[in-house]
């Protein structure tokens, strides 16, 4: 029998090795978009974090960490709050695997997040 040829295969066989290729078809297919979707996310996290080191911007970011999720605030090396509420920013400084980190450069501590679970909002200091 010639390569590919089915006359002789049993009709169950012919149809696991069907599924076998298309499930490996769709495994490849969801990796490529996968590497796609990486790939705009790393330009995205560099374009916000790059703005937010080079520009001067009106407004702080506030940091709001919903109850479970794992975060910490440290200082240095210091951890000094390990179930923020809340957090006040000057800017994003990294969105990696893990989570993200925010910094305040009026206090130099770094909030890191672990995972994507918060939400934000912009910090207008009270005018003087």
């Amino acid at each position: 029998m010639a390569n590919g040829e089915t006359a002789d295969i049993n009709p169950e066989l012919y149809q696991q090795g069907v599924d076998f290729c298309e499930a490996i078809r769709h495994a490849v297919e969801l990796k490529d978009a996968s590497v796609r979707i990486t790939s705009l996310a790393r330009a995205a996290a560099r374009s916000v974090i790059e703005k937010s080191f080079s520009e001067r911007l009106p407004f702080r970011l506030q940091v709001v960490i919903p109850e479970g999720v794992k975060a910490a605030i440290t200082h240095n090396i210091d951890v000094i709050d390990t179930e923020p509420e809340t957090f006040i920013a000057t800017t994003i400084i990294d969105v990696h695997e893990n989570g993200v980190e925010f910094y305040d450069l009026t206090t130099n501590n770094r909030l890191s997040i672990k995972g994507y679970i918060f939400n934000l909002h912009p910090f207008f200091d009270e005018p003087e």
